[in-house]
């Protein structure tokens, strides 16, 4: 026995190393429907091993490159748990009974156990892979028709499953809250066929419709980890709802995909989500959606809005934005390469092979008969060879290897039996190469991005490689959209900031520019009021800027604190400036004091800024007892004495700093005022 192992490790290897461009090669499993599994030692990987038969599997890839595979149906639901290696060719058996219709063993909520399992509960789940490698399943069918809301985590660092959140009991109808906020107590309906799932940069959990015994949803759930919360995104509360297309190529806050179930999904490098194709109770789709976590936004990209669409395809490796896949449903083989493009395999008993280019909105078939059913066409295993395919299947799971090679197993065939067939695709570099063309790189200005109060401004497309069409979008704007080049007059009417987005298409394709509170618009303060106080102009205005001037010379600012002190008679205001830029005048104050105003007994003050003196001379016939009090520019008193008027020198305090003072002379029978400036 250990010689035939040997053996067949090096023809498998020596096989490997004749993969050609653009052909399939049957790279493990059997050829038989509904074959049993070869399990051999748990934990122990050979290159005999397989797992039975499997429809509508679970899917991951792990940080080292290696494959996972959970459950699956065959002529029951399985509980197993598998890896499979690429570089040796070898499923290794992880966990699991390799019995059909096992129950599970929970254990306790939260906490990792050797014996837990999901059991025969978890099939047609939603899967994903976080950011430390867990490998996460929610949802899913026990196949007798009920389903459940069970959310379960496998850690392979420990080989342990752990029971998460959800009812242990089936059909329940979860608990929405409130769309948008995320709480303790929300949690997704039950439901399987939940193919559209998604890891987003921030390590959170979104999946996007499935089925239940009530019909198919549209809603959009997020799962944070770190703190055990469900949040409902988006969608309707409510099954078989209607959805909204809205305007093919543009995001709008109304678009939201109709229910759905059993559908292929991808993420951009951008982190946008896209899923393509599925069925409702009515019929099948093969329309193109995209979702951005971002703004909250789904966009209809692709497709057509009526069910059952027969679609359009020229020769093979022809790629064109006409081209468009024939409707399918549990069309879930799918992957994205290193170029960015999107590729999906069959559904439907389907057996053609099409790859997507986001960037320039074009499809290519590239393999496989995109029209009707196909038989397998096995070859030698390991061994490529441009007759071999698939044939039609539905509801193969998929997986990426480093180098780009498309592996898939798996599925039912048109007689509705399962296989464990394990097939590769080296992807043709020299097949529906496309850049594009010129396509459109998108770009845009304004004639403002940040103002006070109601204004309207201009738009000006900047974008390159001469587009034709444009599709603008002006969050908060009136209008709100527009199909010109250059947009003039967008006006915003109320405050705060606004998103801003351009589609610019040409015949090679579309390009897309999305910048998030591109405009913003802030609220002026209120005009300020002046109080005149012991000669001084006083602004109550707060947390604001200042500059005074007089009518006379409005270009000119003569002063710049909150308080101004007029040098002469005139017409005064004061510009007040807040943190955001948004300015505002008072109202004008006419002020009639100044340096050379004369009152009454014609008292005479003198100031000696040297020697920081004041005197006072006066007529000879005052000789009264009066009072001599001085403030500073703010009213405050400084100073208080009592003297008579014989040319009585006044020596300032020394901790009197340098400003604008002024002196009042009060008696019995005069009062007088002065100003004087102390350097």
């Amino acid at each position: 026995m250990r010689k035939l192992t040997l053996l067949c490790i090096l023809i498998f290897s020596d096989h490997s190393l004749h993969s050609q461009q653009g052909m399939w090669t049957w790279m493990n499993g059997s050829t038989n429907a509904n074959p049993s599994g070869v399990y051999g030692i748990q934990g122990v990987p050979s290159v005999l091993n397989s797992p039975a038969g499997g429809y509508e599997g679970a899917m991951g890839t792990d940080k080292a490159g290696n494959f996972w595979f959970f459950s699956g149906f065959n002529t029951g639901v399985y509980d197993d748990l598998w890896k499979f290696t690429p570089a040796t060719n070898e499923w290794t058996w992880m966990k699991g009974s390799g019995n059909t219709f096992t129950g599970p063993v929970y254990g306790t909520q939260g906490i990792p156990a050797i014996s837990n399992s999901p059991g025969n509960q978890q099939w047609c789940a939603a899967a994903w892979v976080d950011t430390a490698g867990n490998f996460w399943i929610f949802g899913g069918s026990d196949g007798g028709g009920t389903s459940y809301n069970l959310l379960w985590k496998y850690d392979p660092a420990i080989n342990m499953w752990s029971w998460e959140e959800g009812s242990t009991t089936c059909c329940t109808p979860g608990n929405y809250g409130t769309k948008g906020i995320a709480s303790p107590t929300n949690q997704p309906p039950s439901r399987w066929e939940t193919n559209a799932a998604w890891v987003d940069s921030s390590n959170q959990l979104w999946l996007f419709g499935g089925f239940t015994t009530t019909g198919d949803f549209n809603d959009l759930w997020k799962y944070q980890i770190s703190t055990g919360e469900w949040t409902w995104v988006s969608g309707s509360s409510v099954t078989n709802s209607n959805g909204n297309y809205g305007i093919k190529g543009v995001p709008a806050a109304t678009n939201e995909p109709p229910p759905r179930k059993a559908h292929s999904h991808w993420k951009d490098s951008d982190g946008n989500f896209w899923m393509f194709a599925g069925a409702r109770t009515l019929g099948s789709f093969n329309d193109m959606w995209m979702y951005n976590s971002t703004t909250g936004f789904w966009t209809w990209m692709g497709g057509t809005d009526v069910l059952n669409d027969v679609g359009t395809f020229g020769p093979n490796c022809n790629a064109d934005t006409s081209y468009l896949p024939k409707f399918r449903f549990e069309n879930k083989a799918s992957w994205i390469d290193k170029q960015g493009r999107f590729w999906n395999y069959g559904g439907s008993n389907l057996s053609d092979l099409w790859v997507y280019n986001p960037k320039c909105n074009s499809w290519a078939l590239i393999n496989g008969n995109p029209s009707v059913f196909t038989a397998p066409v096995f070859g030698t295993q390991g061994i490529a060879a441009p007759g071999n395919e698939p044939g039609g299947l539905m509801g193969s799971v998929s997986w990426m290897d480093s180098s780009d090679g498309l592996w898939m197993m798996g599925g039912w065939n048109n007689n509705y039996n399962a296989v464990n067939t394990l097939w590769k695709f080296v992807i043709d570099t020299t097949c529906a190469i496309s850049f594009c063309g010129n396509i459109p790189q998108c770009n845009l200005s304004s004639s403002d991005t940040l103002f006070c109060e109601k204004q309207c401004i201009d738009f000006f497309d900047l974008s390159v490689n001469s587009p034709t069409t444009w599709q603008w979008q002006f969050t908060g704007g009136s209008p709100s959209t527009s199909t010109l080049q250059n947009p003039a007059g967008i006006c915003y009417n109320n405050y705060g900031s606004f998103d801003v987005q351009l589609i610019a298409c040409n015949n090679a394709g579309c390009d897309t520019v999305f910048f998030p509170a591109f405009i913003t618009e802030f609220q002026s303060p209120a005009a300020p009021t002046i109080l005149w106080q012991n000669d001084s102009l006083i602004c109550t205005a707060t947390n604001v800027s200042y500059a005074w001037y007089c009518t006379l010379n409005p270009n000119l600012v003569l002063g710049t604190n909150y308080f101004y002190v007029p040098f002469t008679a005139g017409t005064y205001y004061v510009l007040i400036t807040d943190s955001n830029g948004c300015a505002v005048p008072s109202l004008t104050i006419a002020a009639n004091v100044g340096w050379n105003d004369i009152t009454q007994n014609s008292i005479q003050i003198v100031y000696e800024g040297i020697e920081s003196n004041l005197f006072l001379n006066c007529p000879e016939n005052l000789f009264d007892e009066y009072t001599v009090t001085i403030y500073d520019g703010i009213g405050r008193v400084v100073m208080e004495i009592k003297s008579n008027c014989n040319s009585k020198k006044i020596t300032l305090p020394e901790t009197l700093s340098g400003g604008i003072f002024s002196v009042q002379i009060s008696s019995s029978k005069m009062n007088m005022t002065r100003r004087f400036l102390k350097k």
